[in-house]
């Protein structure tokens, strides 16, 4: 659930910016719904997949952060310019295909703002300050 937090900020900012600016749905744009939820949910997995260890028990509080600055870094940077290729649709005469790309960017911004102000804050909450106790062994 916490790695589809992103794709579900990022449908509601869409049709909260919908809503706002008029924008409707057609039957081009529609292809941006799939394409967001797959944008959002990678976002997601990814930062749940950094918080882990190899055991796939949570990191220390100090270890999650180093580790999730990097993978959030990674992050901005792909859906900046995944955001960047799909607005440079805006630039076109064609309608459908204006708004597809509109779309595409405005709901990719919003899982990435989705990722780092809901999935990382939770995952921080979620981490262990210090070191789980040592399992005995046999």
């Amino acid at each position: 659930a916490l790695a589809a937090a992103p794709a579900l900020f990022g449908a509601l900012t869409l049709l909260g910016l919908m809503s706002a600016l008029g924008w409707r749905f057609n039957i081009i744009n529609m292809a941006a719904l799939p394409l967001l939820a797959g944008i959002g949910v990678d976002d997601g997995v990814f930062l749940v997949a950094a918080a882990r260890n190899r055991a796939g028990r949570l990191l220390r509080r100090a270890d999650l952060m180093e580790r999730l600055g990097a993978s959030a870094h990674a992050i901005i940077v792909t859906t900046t310019t995944t955001s960047l290729a799909f607005g440079s649709l805006a630039l076109t005469s064609v309608p459908g295909v204006r708004s597809l790309g509109l779309m595409i960017a405005a709901g990719a911004l919003g899982a990435l703002c989705g990722a780092l102000l809901i999935v990382v804050p939770l995952l921080a909450l979620r981490a262990p300050s210090h070191p789980p106790p040592a399992e005995p062994r046999p």
